[in-house]
């Protein structure tokens, strides 16, 4: 998960959210947007570098409603195409070993998420 303030300027990573309990995924999100007044729920979504929704992408789309139901927000995607290999290659420009990048790269890809969307909006 990442977060920025309101004018979307600061864009900070926050924490991985294991979704393999989903009730408490969800709880976890919900707890988090409504501590930082979320207005909107930002996903990745996964996509195949031809541009076809890979197999995942149904899973993220059924994880978003029932987070947009636990929170009342709504929810919006943005493609997740190697922000992965982005996040890795950030954390290793900056001094991060390879044995660093676990637990790291999630955090930092989601960051990479949420500034890819707020720079969409300001381009629209």
């Amino acid at each position: 998960m990442a977060t920025c303030d309101g004018l979307g300027i600061t864009v900070t990573p926050l924490e991985v959210v294991d979704g393999r309990d989903r009730p408490a995924a969800v709880a976890r999100i919900a707890a988090i947007a409504d501590d930082r007044e979320a207005t909107v729920l930002v996903f990745g979504l996964p996509i195949h570098m031809d541009g076809r929704a890979h197999n995942g992408a149904k899973k993220v789309r059924a994880f978003a409603t029932l987070c947009a139901s636990a929170t009342g927000l709504p929810t919006v995607f943005i493609d997740e195409r190697l922000t992965t290999v982005e996040a890795e290659r950030h954390l290793l420009s900056t001094g991060h070993g390879v044995r660093d990048l676990k637990g790291k790269v999630d955090k930092i890809a989601a960051a990479i998420i949420l500034r890819d969307w707020i720079d969409s909006r300001s381009r629209a």
